[in-house]
Order: structure tokens, then C-alpha cells, then sequence
């Protein structure tokens, strides 16, 4: 009898102390699983009326030709092998010291996963010294963008809305809750937050901050989660980073087609790219099963067909050129896209040679070379490089990585 109570015994102090171990791990998910207080995008702004004011700064500015995001014509970004990136992968880097390279030549922010432990950090590397990552302790993001000082991340919550923090720990080792929202995240160099988090009302699908970092265009998904299929809806907000107010949604603005009104229940906007001037910006337009690219006025709430078949814009460095993605077969049938450059001086599209599919909003590494992200057979991400050039041929930038954003270094 001695013996079975002594196992009785060992057996309770076993429970006590898991039970012990799940409380005290609940209580640390829930210190790290707080969000701020967000301003709510919720419902979608009403069409701006004819005394909407963009903040000073920006609406109307001259071009800037140091605010582009340009390299030295002349530098080759060094190759990365996925070995490297592998070795690059290692703990955490203080956030205070994630800018010491910044005077050191154009840098290189992106989202990580080249491995499990790393996977969806925020992390920045020198275009010079692409094996040297600095990652953030605290963020991690499904898509970021950085310009000018500012970045923002777009990234998901982990405590439900109406749910008490101290409560969120428990309630997430048991399966009670989940990552239920989404917000964006604005940063500085450092990766430090230097603004209240904004919610955001679906899936985060793509974000761009403008050359000057005052403003920034996100785009979610509210139903659906990939534009290769027919049926989804998006929502894409322009946003005054510094005091998280919507300034518009480009969804009320009114569109023109060859001089004439152009509407349509099913329209949906994605893909922003901002010009020097910040107030006017290139998207996507999508109505009954066809892309448009639209120019678009900030102050005029108002917007101009001006090409076909154009999806995830993104503007040359010098604003002369637009690089994108074009759908290729039949919609309906298996989603490719084949990347290509538009001309704006003379509206005549090119396409450039990548011959694989890829499904993203390009970044431009210079008024030469573009970046994007491509995944083959479910592997992991890797962003590559490619001259804009129908000769060009891809290579390898940066393994295990996506999501990039370039900044031009500081003289």
C-alpha cells in the first residue's frame, strides 16, 4: 500500500506542476500578445466632400530626385547563395542596432523565412553585405514597405477583439482563440513602432509607403485571398502614417474611361504605387474579369483608365517607367503571370525575361533592375533580380526572404 501511495503522490505533483507550468506560460503568450489601441479603419469612409485638405508636406510637391530609390547604376548587387542566408539566420538582433549599416550603402528591408525560427520577421541587410541580416525581436509581418525613414508592417493579432488580455494566454494554448485580426504596424530604421497600430478589416494582401514615408496604401482581402480566383473583394485605404487617419478609400473615388464615367458594382483596387509627387499614385483596377491601370488624383478623389490588363504596379525610380505583372491564358484557367514594363511616355508594354509566373508587386533596385519575390513547389521564397530588359535574365538576390523594400543609402 506504501508503494501505491508513494506512486499517488509522484503522480498529483506531476499534475500540479503542469498545471503550474501551462499557467505560467499562458500569463508570458499573453504579456508578448498585446496589441495597442488601434484606430479603426472599420467601416469604409464616405466620399471625401470638396473641403478635404491633404495634410502640408506632400499634395502638389516637386519631385525630389534624391528620394528615389536609386543605386548606383554601375554597383552589382552581390549574389546570395541559400547557404549564406541559412548562416545568416541566427538569434535575435537588438532592434537599436538594426540601422548601424545604414550609412554603409543601400539597404534592403524584406520579410524572412529561411527558416522556422525566423519565419515572417522583419529584417534588413546592406545590398553590399547581403549575408549580414539584422532581424527584428518584436515584429513580423505578411508583407512590408519602407521609404524615407518610415516602414510599415502589415501583421496579424494574436488577442481577439473584446477579449481581456490577462485572459488572451490560456485562451490561446487551449485552442479557445485565435489570430484574429490584423493590423499595420508603423517603424522606423530601428524597428521600433512610432505610431498607434492600425486595424485592418481583412487579409493583408499589399502595402506601399510613398517616396517622402508621409503616407502609406495597404490593401486586404475582405472576402477571397488570392486574385487568381474570380470571386474576392479587396479594400485599399490610403493612410496618413503619422496619425493613422484614412485619407481616402480608393474604392469611392470616380473613375474616367476615354473621357467618359466608368463604374461598376464589382470594382476592386489593389496594387498602389506612388509617384515623386505623392498626391497622384498608379493601382489596379478589376471589373467583371479585366485589370485596368489607373492614375489617380489624392486631392480629386478621382481616377484615369489609362492601360489595359495591368495588375501590382510599381513606378520606375526616374517615374517613367511601370513595371508589373500580366495575366497570360485564359481567366478561369490556371493563374500565370509574366512580368513586363510599360512605357508611360509612349503607353507600349514589353514583356521582360522572366519566363516563370509570379505573383507579386515588384520593387525597383534601381532605374535598371526590379526585385520580387517567387516560391516554386511550395519551397520557400526567394527574392530575385532582373534587368528591365526582354533579354534580361534572372538571378538569385536573397534566399529564404520576400516582401522587399529598397533604400537608398545615406551620403
Amino acid at each position: 500500500m506504501s508503494r501505491g501511495n508513494h506512486r499517488l503522490n509522484l503522480f498529483l505533483l506531476l499534475c500540479v506542476s503542469s498545471v503550474v507550468t501551462i499557467l505560467l506560460f499562458g500569463f508570458a503568450v499573453a504579456r508578448r500578445s498585446r496589441v495597442s489601441s488601434v484606430a479603426l479603419l472599420g467601416v469604409k469612409p464616405k466620399p471625401a466632400t470638396p473641403n478635404l485638405k491633404i495634410p502640408t508636406g506632400y499634395a502638389g510637391a516637386p519631385a525630389s530626385t534624391d528620394q528615389s530609390n536609386s543605386a548606383p547604376q554601375s554597383e552589382e548587387p552581390t549574389r546570395s547563395t541559400p547557404e549564406k542566408a541559412l548562416r545568416a539566420v541566427a538569434k535575435d538582433i537588438p532592434a537599436a542596432s538594426a540601422s548601424k549599416s545604414k550609412q554603409r550603402g543601400n539597404l534592403l528591408y524584406f520579410r524572412t523565412d529561411a527558416s522556422a525560427d525566423s519565419l515572417g520577421k522583419l529584417a534588413v541587410t546592406s545590398l553590399d553585405a547581403l549575408d549580414k541580416i539584422s532581424y527584428s525581436s518584436e515584429l513580423s509581418c505578411a508583407r512590408v514597405h519602407f521609404s524615407a525613414g518610415t516602414g510599415v508592417c502589415l501583421t496579424r493579432e494574436a488577442v481577439a477583439d473584446g477579449e481581456k488580455p490577462g485572459q488572451a494566454g490560456l485562451a490561446f494554448l487551449f485552442g479557445l482563440t485565435s489570430f484574429t485580426g490584423y493590423s499595420a504596424v508603423v517603424f522606423d530604421e530601428q524597428f521600433r513602432s512610432v505610431a498607434r497600430n492600425i486595424k485592418l478589416n481583412g487579409l493583408p494582401s499589399r502595402v506601399r509607403v510613398s517616396p517622402r514615408g508621409h503616407l502609406a496604401a495597404v490593401t486586404v482581402f475582405l472576402s477571397g485571398q488570392s486574385y487568381a480566383a474570380l470571386k474576392f473583394s479587396t479594400q485599399t485605404t490610403i493612410i496618413d502614417v503619422g496619425s493613422g487617419k484614412v485619407l481616402a478609400d480608393v474604392e469611392t473615388f470616380s473613375v474616367t474611361r476615354n473621357g467618359e464615367p466608368f463604374q461598376s458594382p464589382d470594382f476592386n483596387f489593389w496594387g498602389v504605387t506612388f509617384s515623386h509627387d505623392e498626391n497622384i499614385f498608379y493601382a489596379t483596377l478589376w471589373s467583371t474579369g479585366k485589370t485596368y491601370l489607373v492614375k489617380c488624383d489624392l486631392a480629386k478623389h478621382a481616377a484615369e483608365v489609362i492601360y489595359e490588363w495591368v495588375e501590382c504596379p510599381s513606378l520606375s525610380p526616374d517615374n517613367t517607367r511601370i513595371a508589373f505583372k500580366k495575366r497570360v491564358g485564359f481567366v478561369g484557367g490556371p493563374a500565370i503571370w509574366r512580368i513586363s514594363l510599360l512605357d508611360l511616355r509612349t503607353l507600349t508594354a514589353t514583356p521582360l525575361g522572366e519566363t516563370r509566373s509570379v505573383d507579386d508587386q515588384v520593387e525597383w533596385l534601381d532605374n535598371d533592375r526590379i526585385l520580387y519575390a517567387l516560391s516554386e513547389n511550395d519551397k520557400r521564397t526567394n527574392i530575385w533580380a532582373l534587368p528591365v530588359d526582354p533579354n534580361g535574365s534572372p538571378r538569385l538576390l536573397l534566399a529564404g526572404a520576400s516582401s522587399p523594400a529598397v533604400v537608398p543609402g545615406m551620403n
